[in-house]
């Protein structure tokens, strides 16, 4: 059984980022997240839930404990745009995320897992994203761990000068995002860059202990870079975006 049937093609996938990985030089890039993005019939979409959580969630858990993949999570819409459901699972190179793929299918198909025709019909369309991780809180705060709830801004960036903002990002917003993070703050933050998929060129995702926490630490953040005229450059560079807050209803990382 494969998760909600992906639409694409995994082969072109594949050839695309090895392209995207010979423009990269010899940097050695990632980790890289496959993310898919759900949109179902909200009336039957727990119906879903109960199915990742009953026959794919102890294929992907296994998968972490024997090191196929480094974490693996399904999130649920709280508050945003279309997509109701993600779907996601990390590993430490674009090569080890596809070998994943192939070992976690394989797996799923000799599980005997048959409702992929049921979930398919709730959740019928979808969007993938390939990922590659750029800062994270543990960086320069270890202790930092995932919270229960998520905030996920997906930025519309200058193609030409998406590689500032990352400069931007590590030298202006992280370090207050790092000052953030702590009881009654964030739990964690991440910046991740763009890789395969849709319109979005970079996601910053923020977690904490509850949404009142997560949304007034934001805008505590926000607050404290609202007159630095460098976190108006970034602004300028990445000019759109779209706010999602999730339910991190399942998730399992590697120690």
């Amino acid at each position: 059984m494969r998760v909600l049937q992906k639409l694409c093609v995994l082969q072109a996938i594949a050839c695309a980022s090895t392209a995207a990985l010979a423009q990269q030089g010899d940097n050695q890039p990632g980790p890289f997240t496959y993310a898919s993005y759900y949109v179902c019939d909200v009336t039957r979409q727990g119906r879903v839930d109960e199915i990742i959580e009953s026959e794919v969630a102890p294929i992907y858990d296994t998968a972490v404990e024997r090191g196929t993949i480094t974490s693996w999570g399904w999130l649920a819409h709280r508050t945003g745009g279309t997509w109701r459901r993600a779907h996601y699972y990390s590993a430490p190179s674009i090569e080890r995320l596809f070998e994943a793929e192939r070992i976690i299918d394989a797996q799923l198909q000799a599980s005997g897992a048959d409702s992929d025709q049921e979930v398919a019909r709730i959740c019928n369309s979808h969007e993938d994203y390939i990922w590659m991780a750029l800062a994270s809180s543990t960086d320069n705060v270890p202790s930092s761990e995932r919270g229960p709830v998520g905030l996920s801004t997906y930025y519309v960036c200058d193609f030409n000068e998406q590689n500032r903002a990352d400069e931007l990002l590590n030298t202006v917003l992280a370090p207050v995002y790092d000052a953030h993070v702590g009881e009654g703050m964030f739990n964690s933050w991440g910046w991740q860059s763009h890789f395969v998929g849709g319109q979005y060129r970079r996601l910053a995702t923020f977690t904490a202990e509850d949404y009142p926490t997560l949304l007034n630490t934001r805008g505590r953040v926000l607050q404290t870079v609202s007159d630095n005229e460098l976190a108006a450059q970034f602004n300028q560079i990445c000019s759109s975006h779209a706010d999602y807050l999730w339910d991190i209803q399942l998730e399992t990382i590697a120690d």
